[in-house]
């Protein structure tokens, strides 16, 4: 759109996840070649998450995932809850006790996080302090 301002500002680490719960009734994959044998939470239309398999030489469909859901926080619930195995930021999944990060060895693509503003930032003070603001705390990630 030409009436918005966007910025690049951050690159967040992404991980994989289990609760501790499910790594103690099902055990922790230790390879790619253990996927199989586990329950995965996944997007439903979206197709990040299957695209990332695609990239490590893993060719799945919607069917693979256990659970789907398009709502991101619905699926990091069930992770939560011990339902399967899934992804998030390294920032949030890193600081949850509840939760084992997992097959560390997978190259994961960083997920770009970019801030956009109308183009009242260039003259609105508080829009531009916001904006700012905003600005800073993500790039801290």
């Amino acid at each position: 759109q030409l009436d918005v301002i966007s910025k690049k500002v951050a690159d967040l680490e992404l991980g994989i996840y289990a609760a501790a719960t499910y790594v103690e009734a099902h055990g922790e994959p230790s390879g790619i070649e253990d996927l199989k044998d586990h329950t995965f939470i996944g997007y439903d239309r979206s197709t990040l998450i299957l695209d990332g398999f695609r990239e490590n030489g893993i060719n799945v469909d919607r069917e693979f995932f256990g659970f789907r859901s398009d709502d991101q926080v619905v699926c990091w619930a069930m992770v939560v809850a011990g339902f399967g195995i899934g992804f998030n930021q390294r920032v949030i999944g890193d600081h949850d006790t509840r939760l084992k990060r997992i097959l560390r060895d997978v190259a994961i693509p960083k997920m770009p996080v970019w801030l956009t503003s109308h183009s009242a930032l260039k003259t609105n003070r508080r829009i531009r302090r916001v904006y700012d603001f905003l600005a800073e705390e993500f790039s801290e990630l």
